[in-house]
C-alpha cells in the first residue's frame, strides 16, 4: 500500500502523572495537494501526471465548515512518462497494473493529455466560482445578522480595539463582518468587528 504521511505526538499525562497509553499517538498529516499514489510514484522516482479537480467537502466534525479536496478526474488512472522498467512500476505500492494493448504498455497521445489539461482548467474555474458564490452568501448572512442584532440607530459600547470604552451609534453593516458606527463626542465614523461591541440600548 502507498505510504501516508503522519506525525507522532506525545499524549497527555494521566492523573498519576504518567503519559496516557504508550505515551504517544500517530496523527495523520496528509498533504492535501498530494494523494497517496502520487506520493508513492514520486518516492519511486517516476514522472507522473494525475488529472484532478477540486470539490468542497463538509468537515466531519465541524459540519458548518467546508474544505477543498482534490479528486481524480479519471478515477483509478495515473499517467507516467519515460519509464525504463515497467516491472518496477508494477511493483510500486498503489499500482494495481499497467494498461496494455496487444501486450505492450498503451501509449497516450499528446492531444489527449492536452484535452485533460483543458478539462482541469475548466474544473478549476468552476470551483473558483463556487467558492466565490459561497463566500458571497456568507457575507450576506453576516450583514443580515448585523442588521438584526445591532439595528441602525442602536447605542453600543466598544469593548476592545479602536475606540475601546467609547459609546457609539450603529449606522449599518460594513465590510468583512464589521459594523459601521458613529463615535459619540468625536462624530467620527469607524468600522469595528461585531464581537468587539456590546449593545447598550436598542434603536428608538
Amino acid at each position: 500500500m502507498p505510504q501516508r504521511e503522519y506525525v507522532v505526538e506525545p499524549t497527555a499525562l494521566g492523573l498519576d502523572g504518567r503519559p496516557r497509553g504508550k505515551g504517544y499517538r500517530i496523527v495523520p498529516s496528509l498533504d492535501p495537494d498530494v494523494s497517496a499514489i502520487e506520493r508513492s510514484l514520486s518516492n519511486a522516482r517516476f514522472v507522473h501526471y494525475m488529472p484532478v479537480e477540486k470539490r468542497l467537502v463538509r468537515d466531519r466534525k465541524k459540519t458548518d465548515l467546508w474544505k477543498p479536496r482534490r479528486f481524480a478526474l479519471l478515477l483509478g488512472y495515473v499517467f507516467v512518462q519515460d519509464v525504463e522498467r515497467w516491472a518496477d512500476l508494477e511493483e510500486t505500492p498503489g499500482v494495481a497494473s499497467v494498461v496494455r494493448s496487444m501486450g505492450k504498455p498503451m501509449p497516450i497521445r499528446v492531444d489527449d493529455i492536452l484535452l485533460l489539461r483543458t478539462m482541469e482548467a475548466e474544473a478549476a474555474l468552476q470551483f473558483d466560482r463556487l467558492v466565490e458564490e459561497r463566500a458571497a452568501k456568507a457575507r450576506q448572512l453576516t450583514r443580515k445578522r448585523a442588521a438584526k442584532v445591532f439595528p441602525p440607530g442602536s447605542l453600543v459600547e466598544i469593548m476592545k480595539g479602536h475606540g475601546e470604552g467609547r459609546y457609539a451609534t450603529t449606522l449599518g453593516p460594513g465590510r468583512k463582518g464589521q459594523l459601521r458606527v458613529l463615535l459619540a463626542s468625536l462624530e467620527a465614523e469607524v468600522s469595528v468587528p461585531m464581537d468587539a461591541i456590546q449593545l447598550v440600548a436598542d434603536a428608538a
